[in-house]
């Protein structure tokens, strides 16, 4: 989202009271069917935890 120059609010239709902009979540997507999970690890710094999905998915 920091890329894009995005933030939660207005412009994704989100509550920032409900919401967290962390790193530890991402979606799986498959070629052709597009996003069919997402996985989501919680508890560690949110590198950390981005961090974790990527050396277990690797």
């Amino acid at each position: 989202m920091r890329r894009k120059e995005r933030t939660i609010g207005p412009d994704i239709r989100l509550d920032p009271a409900d919401c967290a902009e962390q790193g530890g979540s991402f979606p799986v997507r498959v070629t052709g069917v597009g996003v069919v999970a997402a996985i989501t690890v919680s508890g560690l710094a949110q590198e950390d935890d981005h961090g974790m999905i990527v050396g277990v998915l690797g």
